[in-house]
């Protein structure tokens, strides 16, 4: 029996920092306070010239070198983003043609924060078939691009970065204990609003209107940081 395993691994976060004094001074919050409330001490930003194939290609030369392959070792290139360079062609082909990985299959997955497991699946149920020895899994993300900054919700949470691994096929018989032994994934459609980006898809396109509205960029709820009366923080429970 085939089984994938991880044989390296990397990751890749721009230069911009974003400290908490500056992505909290539009709240008037203290850094201390974003700290304490949200375990972040930092954000990175990705730069002006830097979209999320930039960022998936630098974790996956890390990734690479960590297995030893070099990037026309791969049979196919999954990426997870949400953040695309652009709505087509994938992101993944971005990737595959700045890392020279040749004609293979490449293509994105859009899962959100469950992305990189979707693409890890993927990845697994192809090696395991025999389709393929050898797969590039990345996740990238530019959500800088899309924050509302004055959105208490999402400024302070989301950040740039990416991550990647290096999975290969693997006999089963001469190594029982190592590998992929499965992964279990699942969905909810019906919580879609919970998290969003509004417009600029096929249901709400972009236009001027939805541009000067916001509808372009990144809203949450469940359960969001808010400032009392007060001027103390507080986390809401449930949704508004």
């Amino acid at each position: 029996m085939i089984r994938s395993r991880i044989i390296g691994t990397g990751s890749y976060l721009p230069g911009r920092v974003i400290s908490n004094r500056e992505v909290g001074a539009a709240f008037k919050v203290d850094p201390e306070t974003i700290t304490r409330l949200t375990g972040i001490e930092e954000r990175r930003w990705a730069d002006p010239t830097q979209a999320s194939s930039d960022l998936a290609v630098e974790a996956a030369r890390a990734a690479l070198d960590a297995a030893g392959l070099e990037p026309t070792a791969m049979e196919a290139v999954l990426v997870s983003t949400t953040s695309p360079d652009m709505a087509f062609p994938s992101t993944a082909c971005h990737v595959q043609r700045k890392l020279a990985c040749g004609s293979v299959p490449a293509f994105d997955v859009s899962a959100s924060c469950s992305g990189f497991l979707y693409g890890l699946s993927m990845a697994d149920a192809m090696i395991r078939s025999g389709q393929i020895k050898t797969c590039l899994v990345a996740a990238a993300g530019v959500k800088s691009r899309t924050l509302e900054p004055h959105d208490l919700d999402t400024a302070l949470l989301f950040v740039d970065c990416a991550g990647a691994v290096s999975v290969q096929s693997e006999c089963q018989d001469s190594q029982p204990s190592r590998g992929l032994l499965g992964i279990r994934l699942a969905a909810d459609g019906g919580r879609h609003d919970l998290i969003r980006i509004h417009a600029g898809g096929s249901r709400w396109p972009l236009t001027q209107d939805r541009l000067e509205k916001r509808d372009h960029t990144l809203r949450m709820k469940g359960a969001p940081l808010s400032v009392s009366r007060s001027g103390a923080w507080s986390r809401r429970c449930g949704t508004s």
